[in-house]
């Protein structure tokens, strides 16, 4: 076997091709076991500095003409799935009869530590209630691309809304049915496993 040990070690071998070798390239090829471990713990870090984490906050009223229960989840969404950023439990309207409910929840949420090139989040606060319905309804309101702090203020009339269902409903209405929780309770109530 040929080996050279420089830029100026070319040879013709065979059929007049060219072979070159370089020991350079020799050495980039050569890590050990240590220099491996070092470049993953670098890139590993790295990547973990870059991920996206912003605090989101929502705070505000929503309003029904009757007593009514309600759920909100403030979520981050992905190109896959939701990720939750905070959720509430399964609440009875306090107020002027019931028909008032004031809320404030907030949480942090963040991009995906492999989503590199991301700098944004997108959150989404979905509401599940019972105001005009029989049973439940689902609405969703989107605050669209977030690059840093969110802190808003929105107050629903749930019977008067323009808020529309979203895809993350129906994924929900799917727990639901199989009697994750119930609105027309107080509390959450959670299905036994061993039923």
């Amino acid at each position: 076997s040929l080996i050279l040990h420089s830029f100026s070690d070319l040879a013709l071998v065979g059929g007049g091709r060219l072979l070159f070798f370089a020991r350079q390239s020799a050495k980039l090829c050569s890590f050990n076991n240590e220099e491996m471990k070092l470049a993953l713990l670098i890139s590993v870090l790295i990547a973990s500095l870059c991920a996206v984490e912003i605090p989101v906050r929502v705070k505000g009223t929503l309003e029904c003409s009757h007593p009514f229960h309600y759920r909100i989840q403030l979520l981050e969404q992905d190109n896959l799935s939701a990720d939750r950023i905070a959720s509430t439990e399964v609440l009875k309207a306090a107020g002027y009869k019931g028909k008032v409910a004031h809320f404030d929840i907030s949480g942090t949420a963040s991009e995906s530590k492999w989503s590199i090139l991301e700098r944004e989040v997108e959150p989404l606060m979905m509401i599940e209630h019972d105001c005009g319905v029989k049973d439940y309804t689902c609405i969703c309101k989107d605050f669209g691309d977030v690059s840093s702090s969110l802190y808003e203020t929105v107050n629903i009339s749930l019977h008067m809304t323009k808020l529309k269902e979203c895809k993350y409903c129906l994924d929900h209405s799917f727990a639901r049915a199989k009697g994750a929780f119930r609105l027309h309770n107080d509390i959450v109530l959670v299905k036994d496993k061993n039923q």
